[in-house]
């Protein structure tokens, strides 16, 4: 966007108040929509928030119980497992992941390999997924 701004500028454009929005397709910002004025990008007030403050015993204390928690979180997928039996028992057979990655399908795989998994990840993902179904 500074790019486009500066080429604007430089072959003796003016820049708008605008929204714009990146288009993957195009590699390029898009216009959306002009603003006219300063109406336009509804200012809010600052919020009231309170400070707050952590002792630091009471961090420490935290930082102190991560790494049990992490490892009673991995070495414990029996909930995860009995989710993924629950879902089974009630007539699932197929479950879309959505977002990064595909972690939970893999896991879902060891449980059961019957169940045809999906990761929606992006719009391509979603549009490959959606016809799969159909």
């Amino acid at each position: 966007e500074a790019a486009r701004q500066i080429e604007v500028l430089e072959n003796g454009g003016e820049i708008f108040q605008e929204t714009r929005r990146w288009d993957d397709a195009k590699g390029e910002n898009v216009l959306l929509r002009s603003k006219e004025d300063s109406q336009d990008y509804r200012y809010f007030p600052e919020p009231d928030l309170p400070t707050i403050v952590l002792e630091q015993e009471y961090v420490d204390g935290i930082k102190e119980s991560i790494p049990e928690l992490l490892v009673r979180q991995v070495q414990s997928p029996v909930y995860f497992w009995d989710s993924v039996e629950y879902m089974r028992a009630q007539g699932v057979d197929t479950i879309l992941e959505v977002g990064p990655g595909k972690v939970l399908s893999g896991f879902i795989k060891k449980i059961d390999r019957s169940i045809k998994t999906y990761a929606v990840q992006d719009c391509a993902s979603l549009e490959a997924a959606l016809n799969a179904l159909r």
